[in-house]
């Protein structure tokens, strides 16, 4: 397959990342995704996210996001290599807002919500109706007690785990399945 494609994608998109990296979660609210194929039930989970950021981290672009220990969300994170942020268009707020309320422990709350994931054989989880998607494969994660005392302390925030993942595809979500073929992976 040609990657001219990808390219042309990730030129399209790119841009967008960099100019608006701080104000992507402020501005649109996204699913933060990530898959276990051992976990019983739904092998993956989201929960909704306006926290986090973008920017570069050991010379790669990187995002970061807060996960509390108690979300089901952090349990799939826990156990996957890859981590996805997908944003919507502003008439899925009401969505994102049931999926922010509700916990996948109790069903399928992406159904519910009306959410159409796709998932790859790699275990990268995405969304059909996203309107851009962030794919991450984790560098690390660590408590904020441990790697942000400070921060933590200033915001009363210290059992949030921090997590950074280096964004290695920007894509627009009708891309998607092209993106997976170019890199191996069938969705």
């Amino acid at each position: 397959m040609d990657n001219r494609y990808l390219e042309n994608v990730i030129a399209e998109i790119k841009p967008f990342f960099d100019e608006n990296g701080f104000k992507i979660f402020d501005n649109s609210w996204c699913l933060i995704a990530s898959y276990d194929k051992s976990h019983k039930g739904l092998p993956y989970n989201a929960m909704t996210a306006s926290w986090g950021g973008m920017g570069v981290l050991w010379n790669k672009n990187v995002f970061f996001c807060f996960v509390r220990p108690q979300r089901y969300t952090k349990e799939f994170i826990d156990n996957s290599d890859y981590i996805s942020l997908s944003f919507f268009d502003e008439d899925k707020k009401k969505a994102l807002t049931y999926c922010g309320r509700n916990s996948g422990r109790d069903g399928d709350k992406l159904k519910e919500a009306g959410f159409s994931p796709i998932i790859s054989d790699k275990g990268i989880v995405e969304f059909e109706d996203a309107k851009i998607t962030v794919i991450g494969k984790k560098l690390f994660a660590a408590d904020m007690k441990e790697a942000l005392v400070y921060i933590g302390s200033m915001f009363g925030m210290g059992d949030i785990p921090f997590l950074s993942a280096e964004a290695v595809y920007y894509f627009r979500s009708n891309a998607f399945v092209l993106v997976m073929a170019i890199i191996g992976a069938t969705p």
